[in-house]
C-alpha cells in the first residue's frame, strides 16, 4: 500500500512547539543553542535547535522527547521545568503535529467487541 502524503503541520503549531523548546532550554540553564549543543550527550546540533525553536523545522516524536528529557533531566531540577518539561510533552501530543488523536481513534476503532458477560468466550 503506497504511504499517503502526509498533511502539512499548521506553521502555528511548529512556532509553539518551537517556544516551548526555547522556554525548556533557557530553564535548564542554556542562554543559546551553542551552549545546549556542546554538552556531551546533546540530542541535537546548534543548527538543528535554532531551526527547531524558530519554528521552521519539526522535530520528530523521538527527536522532540529526547531534547526535552535532556533539557529536564539537569542537576537540581526545579518543579518549575518539570512543570515546562509536560507542558511541551502535551502540546505536542495534543496537537496536529504528530497524529496521535488520530493514532488513538483508529486505537478505538479496531478494538475487538469482547463479550460483557464473563461466561461467553470462557474456555
Amino acid at each position: 500500500m503506497p504511504r499517503r502524503k502526509r498533511k502539512p503541520v499548521e506553521p502555528d503549531t511548529t512556532r509553539l512547539l518551537g517556544r516551548l523548546l526555547r522556554d525548556l532550554r533557557r530553564g535548564a540553564g542554556f542562554r543559546s543553542a551553542r551552549a545546549a549543543a556542546t554538552v556531551p550527550g546533546s540530542p541535537a546540533a546548534t543548527q538543528t535547535i535554532y531551526a527547531y525553536e524558530r519554528g521552521s523545522l519539526l522535530p520528530t516524536l523521538p527527536q522532540l522527547l529526547d531534547l526535552v528529557e535532556f533539557y529536564a533531566d539537569r542537576d537540581g531540577r526545579s518543579p518549575d521545568q518539570s512543570a515546562r518539561a509536560v507542558a511541551t510533552i502535551c502540546a505536542a501530543l495534543s496537537g496536529d503535529a504528530y497524529d496521535v488523536s488520530r493514532a488513538l481513534a483508529l486505537t478505538r476503532s479496531l478494538m475487538p467487541h469482547l463479550p460483557t458477560d464473563g461466561r461467553e468466550g470462557a474456555r
